[in-house]
């Protein structure tokens, strides 16, 4: 039920359809469902960014991206 939502992303716009796909590969790799998102949220806003249309990204996810990158270095240099 859950992976009838993917015919309905738009694959013609990568920018798109590369966090979706990166979104529900993460989630088994990373045996977590948070960290899944996390990696399609950054990659949304990285790619958003690095092809030019920064202006689609929001402010609260310009926040969310700073976060979560702070978070990803905090986990890695085992602080929380």
């Amino acid at each position: 039920f859950m992976i009838t939502a993917v015919v309905k992303i738009n694959f013609d716009n990568m920018t798109e359809a590369l966090p979706a796909f990166l979104t529900i590969v993460m989630m088994p790799f990373a045996f977590s469902i948070a960290q899944g998102i996390i990696f399609g949220m950054l990659s949304y806003v990285l790619l958003k960014a690095l092809s030019g249309k920064w202006k689609h990204i929001s402010v609260t996810m310009w926040v969310i991206f700073v976060l979560f990158i702070g978070k990803l270095v905090l986990d890695g240099m085992n602080v929380l």
